[in-house]
C-alpha cells in the first residue's frame, strides 16, 4: 500500500515538471522578467523567477560596442534599426550552483 502511494506521488511530481512551459527569448512576453536586489554591502542579485544569479563588473573592453533595437516586418520584408546607445559597462551575471543543486533535489 505504501510503494503504491509513493510511487504515485512520483508519478504526479513528474506529469507536473513534464507540463511546465518555458520560454525562448522569441516568445518571451514583453514587462518585468526578474528583480535586481543591491544590498548595503554593495553585492548585487538578479532573481528570474525562482532562480538567483549573481551580479558581478565584467572586463573593459578596447572596442566600441552599441545596443541595437531591430524590429523587422517579413511580410513586407522590410525592418527599422534604433541604436539605443553604446555600451558603457559589462555585467556578469552567474547562477548560485549551490540553490540550483538544492532545488533540483527538492
Amino acid at each position: 500500500m505504501y510503494e503504491h502511494l509513493c510511487y504515485e506521488q512520483e508519478h504526479e511530481e513528474e506529469e507536473k515538471k513534464a507540463n511546465q512551459q518555458y520560454c525562448t527569448l522569441n516568445t518571451l512576453p514583453e514587462g518585468k522578467i526578474g528583480t535586481v536586489k543591491v544590498y548595503k554591502s554593495g553585492k548585487v542579485e538578479l532573481w528570474l523567477g525562482n532562480h538567483k544569479l549573481s551580479v558581478s563588473k565584467g572586463t573593459q573592453v578596447g572596442f566600441l560596442q552599441d545596443v541595437v533595437n531591430v524590429d523587422v516586418d517579413q511580410e513586407a520584408k522590410t525592418g527599422a534599426m534604433t541604436v539605443l546607445g553604446h555600451v558603457g559597462h559589462r555585467l556578469v551575471c552567474t547562477p548560485d550552483l549551490e540553490e540550483l543543486v538544492r532545488q533540483m533535489k527538492t
